[in-house]
């Protein structure tokens, strides 16, 4: 039969002779595919999926990938198998990769320096070598004897602690990063104590270079990129430390790293700085009409911040914009977020929220632009906070209902930046029954069809505040002795639990809709945030006044941003109302 595969499909017609598979308790998910063929070798085998009857050329990693719908891209999920189905081979193989870890002795030698220096004990703990409970004694021939050894130790003949190649201070490079990592808070208090300005009159060179790694981020995002790049290939070295036979597994494996090191470095691509395409001038233009929009529509907005300017007396700047969006048909995120990367704003982490189906990125301004004079839009930029729906997670009405609107939209999704400024919409105008139905399912989905890429909300930067109200506590108390509703799902304050990152929100105001039927109603709007951003530990002995925005808590919460996300929840509109 006619065929595809994963590495561009299995051409022609392939004879349906069935391959005894010897069972495998490493690779379960065999038996729920029937193996036609070993023609290819090297763990790859010719496959048709139970499911869907598709026919694969692979390695078992993709035979996980297309039953579990987890682990990449360079195959498509099978489209027969439920999202039920999937989670129990999920936890099958997860059974099968802890049985296997339990079984599995991995010890992976250190070099020694000089071949010359006495024999050295083997440490009783080690992230990257595991020992027996007896401490292993190198020059006693019984204590060789003591556990078994592995291909690597045979190979480099460790009995003689030979000077081995260098790359296998791989581990101990990583080892020690590891640890600087851990104890990266202490590192930095240490550095601007009087104990160190002591010592620095010791070794003046040395003391300044190494003070200014560990005050430096981006010294310490190499770090961390670093280990994240080894632990791939480290896990391998792991893997295959051993006198079984594994070949197949190893092609696997390698296929895994090649993977994990490939996502690696095309996430660290996302986030390298690039120069803008867009001049600051037109790009800030763009960013007031998106206020202005936002503000004739929601008059609470418009009268909180009147009131902190007038309040505070000083200038008022915006901690981030945020916009809600579908994940269907191109509608998601990366419609949105273009505009924004196209001025030089950079992807930095992404944020999760399953009950919700939701799934939102943030992104950061250029750094020369976040802590610049000047207030509001033409201030130090907002952060960038998008958010969208996983349509497939909804029910099949509910998923009809929102396709029927981007189906029409075409290409509609090129223009998000355009529909915000205008406060359009890229689809038809919808119907009030299918808001309905949305709404009982998802409230985001019902807020998105009527509001589509409008801004969902913008935040005051609370730290920012000349004024005691600078502190959210206080500026809270402003707002609800003026009568303005906060959102108390939870509780009025919402605190990260690192307690860094503070913040609280109005309930949404109400705007009047024109549904397609003729009929107007009344749907939720947007509504204004306020956010505090507490000193990062590492900085808190800065004087105030050189303590800048990166010296603070940075990024979002997850347990936040769900609780803030019920600022346009008809539960909260309601006790808006009844106030």
């Amino acid at each position: 039969m006619a065929s595809s595969s994963a590495s561009g499909g299995v051409q022609g017609q392939v004879e349906n002779t069935l391959v005894p598979m010897k069972h495998d308790p490493n690779s379960p998910l065999w038996r729920h595919v029937t193996v036609v063929d070993n023609i290819v070798g090297g763990g790859c085998r010719v496959w048709t999926c139970h499911g869907c009857q598709a026919q694969y050329k692979s390695s078992y990693s993709r035979v996980k990938i297309h039953l579990t719908g987890v682990g990449g891209v360079v195959i498509k999920r099978c489209p027969k198998i439920s999202n039920e189905k999937m989670v129990e081979y999920l936890r099958e193989q997860e059974e099968a990769d802890k049985q296997a870890e339990r079984n599995r002795t991995r010890i992976i030698p250190l070099q020694r320096r000089s071949s010359s220096l006495p024999p050295t004990p083997r440490p009783t703990s080690h992230p990257f070598i595991q020992t027996q409970s007896q401490p292993f004694d190198e020059e006693s021939p019984e204590g060789s004897r003591k556990r078994p050894k592995g291909a690597l130790e045979k190979a480099f003949n460790i009995e003689k602690m030979e000077v081995v190649d260098e790359k296998l201070d791989l581990p101990l490079t990583t080892l020690v990063l590891r640890r600087l990592v851990k104890v990266r808070e202490a590192l930095s208090s240490m550095v601007i104590s009087n104990v160190w300005l002591v010592w620095r009159q010791s070794n003046t060179k040395k003391v300044t270079r190494v003070k200014s790694w560990v005050l430096d981020e981006d010294w310490w995002a190499k770090v961390e990129y670093l280990l994240s790049f080894t632990e791939p290939i480290l896990s391998m070295i792991r893997y295959v430390d051993t006198d079984e036979a594994c070949l197949g597994e190893i092609y696997d494996g390698i296929d895994s790293m090649l993977e994990c090191i490939r996502d690696l470095i095309q996430k660290k691509g996302k986030i390298q700085k690039r120069p803008s395409t867009i001049p600051e001038t037109f790009f800030r233009k763009v960013l007031e009409a998106t206020e202005n929009i936002y503000l004739n529509k929601n008059p609470t907005a418009t009268s909180v911040l009147d009131l902190v300017r007038r309040y505070d007396g000083g200038q008022l700047c915006y901690d981030h914009f945020a916009f809600r969006t579908f994940d269907v048909d191109g509608c998601g995120i990366s419609a949105m977020a273009q505009f924004f990367l196209d001025f030089g704003y950079v992807v930095r982490d992404e944020l999760r929220f399953p009950k919700k189906h939701l799934r939102a990125l943030w992104f950061s301004p250029p750094e020369h632009l976040l802590d610049c004079k000047g207030e509001g839009v033409n201030g130090p930029l907002p952060r960038i906070f998008i958010s969208e729906l996983l349509v497939d997670k909804l029910s099949p009405e509910a998923q009809v209902i929102i396709k029927k609107y981007t189906d029409v939209s075409a290409h509609g999704n090129k223009y998000a930046a355009l529909a915000s400024v205008t406060g359009s919409l890229t689809w038809p105008t919808p119907l009030f029954s299918d808001y309905q139905l949305l709404a009982r399912e998802s409230e985001y989905a019902a807020w998105t069809l009527v509001n589509g890429y409008a801004l969902n909300h913008l935040t005051i930067s609370v730290h920012r505040l000349k004024s005691d109200v600078r502190k959210i506590e206080k500026l809270n108390e402003l707002i609800q002795s003026n009568k303005f509703k906060l959102n108390s799902e939870g509780s009025i304050l919402k605190v990260s639990p690192d307690g860094r990152l503070l913040q609280s929100s109005t309930v949404a105001d109400s705007m009047v809709f024109h549904f397609a039927e003729g009929t107007s109603e009344s749907v939720p709007a947007s509504y204004i945030e306020f956010a505090e951003r507490l000193v990062s530990p590492e900085y808190e002995n800065l004087p105030d006044d050189k303590i800048l925005e990166c010296h603070r808590r940075d990024g979002f919460e997850v347990g936040n941003a769900d609780k803030i996300f019920e600022s346009t929840s008809a539960g909260q509109i309601c006790q808006k109302l009844a106030c």
